[in-house]
């Protein structure tokens, strides 16, 4: 039976929103976050004949999918960050939707931040995956952050790992941004690469506890055909926006 490319969950948001700092507070201790973001993809496979050289058979396929998410971040301790997600990703064409929820506590102090979690994803073929944050360097200023998180759609049910370079991630005011390259764990007959970046503006002047947020991803990789029996490529695209609301200080 042809794998469906589209049956990978949302992308986990854990590592989109701001985590912990040791510098004073000036956004609040719990954020609340509401996300719509909507993608597409294209894939192509060909099987070619070893006599002949020549194209026998050939697959393609484009789809589409839409997904909202909301997440609370909270922090007990002045080092402590915890985080609680649910997404609903709306496949289309008549596919059942797909939730996923998850959660993860983090360490975080000046220079280096860790913490881990699970994840849950329901549907036809349900999955729990673990959740992994490492960060080096201040997270107020330019800092490198690794995840391992639930796999973006159209992915299916691969790890997915993220390594990007982040800046004013804290919880000072201001805007902030973080960008870089996902990735399938290594190994397995698919291989799937995307470039992301997110940016969040401050909606007012000063302190203000409302952010807007931006985020776009390109993906490409390798997709596997069943019943063709051969590999073929895919590209994909998502855009997101949202709006993210800090509470106390």
């Amino acid at each position: 039976m042809t794998r469906s490319i589209a049956t990978g969950p949302l992308l986990l948001l854990l590592w989109q929103t701001a985590p912990v700092s040791v510098a004073p507070d000036s956004a609040g201790k719990v954020r609340v976050s509401l996300g719509y973001g909507a993608g597409g993809y294209h894939s192509k496979i060909e099987q070619v004949s070893c006599q002949t050289g020549e194209v026998t058979q050939t697959s393609t396929k484009d789809g589409s999918w839409r997904s909202g998410t909301a997440e609370v971040e909270a922090w007990p301790t002045g080092t402590t960050r915890a985080n609680v997600m649910a997404t609903r990703l709306m496949l289309g064409s008549g596919a059942p939707d797909r939730w996923t929820t998850g959660g993860l506590v983090a360490g975080e102090w000046r220079q280096v931040g860790v913490g881990g979690g699970l994840a849950h994803t329901s549907g036809s073929d349900p999955f729990t995956v673990p959740l992994a944050y490492l960060r080096l360097l201040d997270l107020d200023q330019k800092h490198i952050r690794v995840e391992v998180a639930v796999p973006e759609p159209p992915v299916p049910g691969h790890t997915w790992v993220r390594i990007g370079a982040g800046y004013n991630l804290g919880r000072r005011a201001g805007t902030r941004w973080i960008t870089g390259l996902a990735m399938t764990w290594p190994g397995g007959d698919e291989s799937h690469r995307a470039l992301f970046g997110d940016v969040l503006v401050p909606v007012g002047q000063g302190a203000t506890p409302l952010e807007l947020k931006f985020s776009a991803q390109l993906g490409f990789g390798d997709i596997y055909h069943e019943s063709i029996g051969a590999n073929g490529t895919y590209t994909s695209w998502r855009f997101a926006t949202g709006l993210r609301y800090s509470f106390g200080r």
